[in-house]
């Protein structure tokens, strides 16, 4: 075998494995964002009863349901904390933004950063690490 063919077999494998770690990075955030969608869907479940009973309009209980979307968040990352960069899933929650809106257009939005490895990637002179930005939200609809 040649040099150059030798040469030319080491960027393309090097190439292939640029592009199964970007796979896997994109495979990682969408799991992500799934968590911190499940995490805001829960949220929207914390349906305030006194103000159901007393007006009938569906509204949210501000408290619960921020303490919902934290508590789920941190269940959801669980199984990701390998892959978390000196982060628990406890500390991402705990640092998240949760917005909860009680009136009319009940809902709630989730904003958190998570900080993943950047694997091979790193080589290429985008760091050690990735900060992705998730963003989330969930509106009631009801009588």
């Amino acid at each position: 075998m040649s040099v150059q063919a030798l040469l030319l077999l080491g960027i393309f494998m090097l190439l292939l494995a640029m592009v199964a770690e970007l796979g896997a990075l994109r495979a990682k955030s969408m799991r992500l964002q799934s968590a911190f969608d499940r995490a805001t869907l829960a949220a929207a479940g914390s349906i305030d009863p006194r103000a159901l009973a007393d007006s009938g309009r569906v509204t949210l209980n501000e408290d619960a349901a921020e303490a919902m979307a934290r508590r789920y968040l941190a269940l959801n990352l669980e199984p990701f904390e390998v892959l978390l960069s000196g982060q628990s899933a406890a500390q991402i929650a705990a640092a998240a933004k949760v917005r909860v809106r009680p009136g009319p257009r009940a809902g709630v939005e989730l904003t958190g950063q998570v900080t993943l490895p950047s694997g091979l990637l790193s080589i290429t002179g985008v760091g050690q690490t990735l900060t992705y930005r998730f963003q989330s939200s969930s509106l009631l609809k009801g009588p």
